[in-house]
């Protein structure tokens, strides 16, 4: 707004971007320093079938209600056509 120049605003919204990245980069790991830890293990073959089972079900449940809200809208324009 001061200065009418977009491609300054782009600019210090790009370094502004990455000045919070760095600060909550460098607060979550002083706070939090576990989360660097790399204490992988695997998981069972019963845990990653439900892990897929539940997941699936999980997309469908939400492809069911985005179809089911949108319905209304799909038959006002096959009739309208």
């Amino acid at each position: 707004i001061f200065t009418k120049s977009f491609m300054l605003y782009l600019l210090l919204k790009i370094v502004m971007s990455l000045l919070m990245n760095i600060i909550t980069t460098t607060y979550i790991d002083k706070h939090y320093p576990y989360l660097k830890e790399k204490n992988y293990q695997k998981i069972s073959q019963v845990e990653k079938k439900e892990i897929i089972k539940k997941t699936g079900a999980m997309f469908f449940s939400k492809v069911g209600s985005s179809i089911s809200r949108s319905i209304d809208n799909i038959l006002i324009s096959l009739f309208l056509c």
